[in-house]
């Protein structure tokens, strides 16, 4: 008999086993954020049978002492860490226009759910680029449990967060994701995929206009969705077809649209952003060049876009319902300590074949 069978009675043993393992998780043998042994290598380990380990497992999540994580394991929780009791959820948008109708319907989705379970949110705008813009009072005074931060999320918002261990969550941001934080956004690769999909089905010659790498990250993965759908079709896409525009300036892509037109008249035309749609049909407005009844564009836009210069658009769009929802489950779970690590949650788009001029 190994010396942790000596210690164990066999009266209640499954009990006795999460004393033991109690013992180490309040010593810190077992450190808050580590994962116990499978429920199989306990029984091992203890000598007892599977449904014991099972047993004791749940005696351990029962005290609160652990958390089981659906497909992960059980995570070992911080029992000396205070638990914040605000009811408070913070939601900071960055460097972006407080009524873009956008951030309005994820603020409206997650003050909806989060009223369901007796929680508030607290709006806040930031932008670093004045100097009279501290870090938000909501933060500084741990007013709220968590924050979902979106928009061009600053390095100096960010530091802050990690640096004071602000469980917080980015939603949709556009600056250059590092991984260090959890993160729901768009699929952008489902974007450009779905733009081809659709296109392909009825045109042959199809124009793609985009922001560079430099100028729009994301389009570059819009653009590697959109080729890949022309592969799964045994098609190629034909690069003289493709316009790229390092700005939204106008002059900039009117010209990139005027040359692009000069190689031929496409039959439909993608693009990555709604600006680059207006000034593409401004290029034929102003040549003279009446827009063909069958040709097509479709682009990426949000709610509130109802004013482009072109007939009949099909418009691909962010499903911010569904995006609110995974942003405020996985900061909840951060809060009640039930995630591990970070995580990056694509959300898929919605195609929308809804004439939005005449919406």
């Amino acid at each position: 008999m190994n010396t942790i069978e000596k210690t164990l009675k066999r009266t209640f043993v499954y009990n006795q086993i999460a004393e033991h393992l109690s013992e180490k998780i309040a010593s810190g043998e077992l450190a808050p954020g580590s994962f116990l042994l499978s429920e199989r290598k306990l029984a091992d380990m203890y000598n007892v049978n599977h449904a014991t380990a099972r047993k004791a497992t749940q005696v351990l999540v029962d005290r609160g002492l652990v958390t089981k994580i659906h497909g992960q394991g059980v995570l070992v929780a911080d029992i000396h860490k205070k638990k914040k009791t605000t009811k408070f959820i913070g939601f900071i948008l960055c460097k972006r226009k407080k009524s873009n109708p956008i951030y309005l319907e994820l603020i409206s989705y997650i003050e909806e759910e989060l009223k369901k379970i007796g929680f508030h949110l607290i709006f806040t705008s930031f932008d670093d680029s004045s100097s009279k813009n501290e870090i938000p009072k909501m933060l500084t005074s741990a007013a709220v449990d968590g924050v979902i931060v979106t928009g061009d999320v600053s390095y100096k918002l960010l530091k802050f967060l990690r640096k004071n261990k602000i469980n917080h969550v980015l939603v949709a941001h556009s600056s250059r994701y590092d991984g260090k934080s959890n993160l729901i956004s768009t699929d952008n690769r489902d974007i450009g995929y779905k733009a081809a999909s659709y296109l392909l089905k009825k045109h042959k010659k199809i124009a793609f206009i985009k922001g560079t790498k430099n100028f729009r990250p994301h389009d570059i993965l819009r653009e590697q969705g959109f080729i890949q759908a022309f592969r799964e079709c045994d098609r190629q896409f034909d690069k003289k077809m493709l316009a790229e525009c390092s700005s939204y300036d106008s002059d900039e892509i009117r010209e990139a649209v005027s040359d692009l037109l000069k190689k031929g008249c496409p039959d439909a035309i993608f693009a990555t952003n709604i600006n680059f749609i207006n000034e593409t049909a401004s290029v034929f407005r102003e040549s003279g060049i009446k827009i063909p009844d069958e040709m097509e564009f479709i682009t990426f836009a949000g709610p509130g876009y109802f004013q482009l210069n072109i007939p009949a658009p099909v418009i691909i769009q962010a499903n911010n319902e569904e995006i609110s929802h995974a942003a405020l489950n996985r900061l909840l779970d951060i809060i009640n300590g039930r995630a591990v690590g970070t995580s990056i949650n694509l959300i898929p788009t919605v195609l929308s074949m809804k004439n939005i001029n005449n919406s």
